[in-house]
């Protein structure tokens, strides 16, 4: 994915991270909300099988402190899941500039 390309309703901006089986971008819907986007790179059937669980599952958990699900399509050609997108710096980067995190942070 580029930046500019279309997923669904969604413009990608630019990506946010990638792993073996898919990456997350940063994505803008036509009402200008932002989103975290998430792609299935992998196109086994079981890969397959385990994102669609994993969007089923995400849409059911609700909670002040989840990102919910804002649209998806587990069955498209490149499947793909448009999540809240929360502006927050990665556990990692949180972890190596702050050192390791005590109890309080968790809360």
């Amino acid at each position: 994915m580029r930046p500019r390309e279309q997923v669904g309703q969604f413009t990608v901006l630019a990506e946010l991270a990638g792993g073996g089986m898919g990456r997350v971008y940063l994505a803008r819907s036509p009402t200008g909300r932002t989103v975290a986007l998430k792609t299935l790179l992998a196109d086994g059937a079981d890969d397959r099988r385990r994102f669609v669980r994993e969007v089923e599952c995400a849409r059911r958990v609700r909670g002040v402190y989840t990102a919910s699900v804002v649209d998806a399509d587990p069955e498209a050609q490149v499947p793909w899941m448009a999540q809240e997108y929360v502006p927050a710096p990665s556990l990692k980067d949180l972890v190596e500039e702050c050192g390791t995190l005590g109890v309080d942070a968790l809360h």
